[in-house]
């Protein structure tokens, strides 16, 4: 069998049969693949170690009938360790299972490798707060997706936004809805300016950037909930991961 060379990061594994595990790899050029890892259950397995959740790893496969077939793997960088934060790990699992539930085999997205790993990147050196590494995922995921929120003017009206009025933001209508338009959508919540505007540069700008930001906490956390909020809306669930996070805070 040809062998592939790749780089990846494991978003998801699930014990296949005694010895073996399914690991669900998002790949730097493959996109999203299945790789079977023989044997790496059984003790002192040689890849055991390095095939492994939050690994930057190179990877040698080979294609067999159904899924690639792990042959080689060498860690590059571990992005998240274990005995770190909870509540930075779970955020971690969070953005994997998000992923994976959202995004097809072998689909092209541009960008979403090196989102997902400079993600877990941040959330392994601690210095940028877990809420706000979430948010910016969550709305460069979506601007991915071609579902991103419409934050530049009133989805109702379509005129743009101005700093004296008031403002909501509709999960149904997918943005900013502002006092004339809210007639639309009863259920809309209201939203400063602040947090429009958090949400436009976490969707345009690296989020260590940013981080330096002088912002109060109060509005990074609406600014969180909000974009959550419209996630597990317009991707129609909320993962496993997130709702074990919730129950923990």
């Amino acid at each position: 069998m040809a062998e592939i060379k790749t780089t990846g990061i494991v978003i998801k594994k699930t014990d296949l049969g005694e010895a073996d595990r399914l690991l669900t790899v998002l790949s730097s050029d493959l996109g999203k693949v299945k790789v079977v890892g023989k044997g790496i259950r059984r003790p002192k397995a040689k890849l055991s170690a390095w095939l492994d959740m939050f690994r930057y790893n190179h990877l040698t496969l080979a294609k067999g009938k159904t899924f690639y077939i792990a042959t080689g793997a060498q860690t590059e960088e571990l992005l998240l360790k274990e005995g770190m934060d909870w509540d930075r790990l779970a955020v971690g699992y969070y953005l994997c299972e998000l992923l994976d539930k959202n995004v097809e085999e072998h689909q092209e997205l541009p960008g979403l490798f090196e989102l997902l790993r400079e993600s877990l990147m941040d959330l392994g050196q601690g210095e940028v707060s877990e809420l706000l590494i979430r948010a910016s995922f969550e709305l460069k995921f979506l601007e991915l997706l071609g579902v991103s929120p419409e934050l530049e003017r009133c989805v109702v009206t379509e005129a743009e936004l101005n700093v004296e009025q008031q403002y909501f933001f509709s999960m149904r209508m997918g943005g900013v809805v502002s006092q004339e338009g809210i007639h639309r959508d009863d259920f809309a919540r209201q939203v400063g300016v602040n947090e429009i505007k958090m949400m436009r540069v976490l969707r345009q700008y690296p989020v260590t950037a940013v981080a330096k930001i002088k912002v109060e906490s109060e509005v990074i956390e609406k600014t969180a909930l909000c974009i959550s909020d419209f996630v597990a809306h317009v991707l129609e669930a909320r993962t496993k991961s997130m709702k074990v996070s919730e129950a923990i805070a």
